[in-house]
């Protein structure tokens, strides 16, 4: 375990905080959140912008954060039970919770699961707003704009890890198809691969039609 009083946040990874909290950064906990940023931010051109945006400020405030963790025990103690750890516990529910139909669960988990699918759709939709505001794009009306591998990969993030719901990825997708940004009009290879792609994602024939279609 490394020794919190010999860290330096110019030389270890971006998680110093986190690193500093848990005490090490192979912890569980930054290992999450280093695959939270590889797997989910970094995959799209909008995810980048967040991430750079937000380690931007991060580094700002973030050292001055860690000297009164390694100066004050009570301060790493709050820093950690009262911002970090709650925090990487909401990122694993938004990263882990299933996206599976609850209308035929009893009561009360029927309403408990359904009101936290929608707050972390609310937040992490407020996130991805965020992200595109960064860049002057309206997060509704750019993918035929766009390049197609990346409009592709952001449709599909936004598929799998913000709209948790049948419901919302179809009047989503309907919405885009309406305002004539969908479908993304592909060349015959392009077709397969991105359909391949998507299908590995768990998107259904319908959702594909509606995001695809062959020139």
């Amino acid at each position: 375990m490394e020794k919190i009083k010999e860290m330096d946040p110019q030389g270890i990874d971006t998680c110093f905080i986190a690193t500093a909290s848990f005490g090490s950064s192979f912890s569980s906990e930054v290992d999450f959140l280093r695959k939270f940023r590889d797997e989910i931010l970094n995959e799209t051109p909008s995810g980048k912008q967040l991430f750079e945006k937000f380690y931007e400020k991060y580094y700002k405030v973030g050292p001055h954060i860690l000297k009164e963790m390694i100066e004050d025990p009570e301060t790493l103690a709050v820093v950690r039970f009262g911002l970090v750890h709650p925090l990487v516990n909401y990122l694993k529910l938004a990263y882990d919770f299933p996206n599976a139909d609850f209308d035929n669960l009893e009561e009360p988990w029927k309403s408990f699961l359904t009101s936290t699918r929608k707050e972390l759709e609310n937040w992490l939709k407020g996130s991805l707003e965020y992200a595109h505001n960064l860049k002057d794009i309206d997060i509704w009306n750019h993918y035929q704009e766009a390049n197609k591998e990346d409009a592709i990969d952001e449709l599909d993030l936004v598929l799998r890890f913000v709209l948790r719901s049948l419901e919302s990825r179809y009047h989503f997708l309907e919405e885009l198809v309406e305002k004539q940004q969908l479908p993304i009009i592909c060349e015959n290879n392009e077709y397969s691969r991105f359909k391949k792609k998507l299908q590995k994602s768990g998107r259904t024939n319908e959702e594909i039609n509606k995001i695809i279609k062959k020139k």
